[in-house]
């Protein structure tokens, strides 16, 4: 297999909103979409602790898509 690149990076932040904000000022970060919102039920589960390695009982409650110019891409949690 050969690695071309990577599409995204995805780390968990406490605060969304300041997380996005320091990015956009110290990146020039764009936001490009929300995937899930505080108002959309959270992903949770077994099969979501599992496939994002979360410990047991968390909650994805918000997750947000930036851009980092042309190439590279942040995903917030």
């Amino acid at each position: 297999m050969i690695t071309r690149g990577i599409d995204h990076v995805g780390i968990t932040v406490p605060d969304m909103e300041q997380a996005t904000l320091f990015l956009q000022e110290a990146f020039g970060a764009q936001l490009a979409y929300d995937h899930i919102t505080p108002d959309d039920p959270p992903q949770e589960g077994p099969d979501t602790e599992r496939k994002l390695g979360l410990h047991s009982g968390a909650k994805v409650i918000h997750i947000r898509m930036l851009s980092l110019g042309e190439s590279a891409s942040m995903e917030l949690f």
